[in-house]
């Protein structure tokens, strides 16, 4: 019987099962690296909203309780240098976070495309079509979550904005005017938020653009 010189089937195997280990343990890292930021993506973003609503809270508890004007003027200034603060953190935060939200919308874009003209053409096998379609759907329903989150905290930041223009601007001294002249200036001009590596901030209008998107 004739035996192939330098073959041998044992090394092969064990070569073989070590590979698949490897290709495995690299699968989960993958995945659990995902998960990881993305948990980390919603902690932050949870966080910014508590402190947000806070803010909102006592401004409405501020127009709606009949207080005397100094200490008005005093709460007021006091909440609006806390949501300039808190600002200041998510821009920080965001220049971290923009990168995922980039990433998620730019993997999620090419793979709509890429199935969707693969099933128009035929080109695709059953096989690819159906890990195809599986990626669709995760891209896209991480897609609909970061964009739903991010446009929640940017809903928040300009909620006080609300409680402002409830304010009894006759029962006020002429500084709170000043101050809420320049609370409401920094709530209406650029948005706040969550930003797609500084093209634009996620908001409401972002998730009617990925409704389109998918429709």
């Amino acid at each position: 019987m004739i035996r192939p010189t330098g073959l041998n089937i044992k090394n092969y195997g064990i070569a073989y099962v070590l590979l698949s280990s490897l290709n495995g343990f690299s699968k989960g890292v993958n995945c659990l690296s995902i998960f990881v930021n993305w948990m980390f993506f919603c902690v932050s973003i949870y966080c910014f909203c508590k402190e947000y609503q806070f803010i909102s809270k006592r401004l409405e508890d501020l127009v709606k309780k009949d207080t005397d004007p100094n200490v008005v003027e005093e709460t007021l200034e006091m909440l609006r240098k806390r949501h300039e603060e808190m600002t200041k953190v998510v821009n920080q935060s965001n220049a971290i976070l923009k990168h995922f939200t980039f990433v998620t919308y730019a993997a999620g874009m090419p793979i709509n495309c890429s199935v969707l003209y693969g099933m128009i053409t035929g080109q695709l096998d059953m096989s690819d079509t159906i890990f195809m379609l599986m990626c669709l759907v995760i891209i896209n329903i991480q897609m609909i979550l970061v964009t739903s989150v991010a446009a929640f905290l940017n809903s928040n930041v300009h909620q006080p904005l609300d409680s402002i223009f409830q304010l009894d601007l006759g029962k006020v001294t002429d500084k709170t005017v000043q101050l809420l002249n320049v609370f409401a200036t920094r709530l209406t001009g650029p948005p706040i938020g969550i930003g797609v590596w500084d093209l634009f901030v996620i908001d409401k209008s972002t998730i009617l653009m990925d409704d389109a998107k998918l429709s």
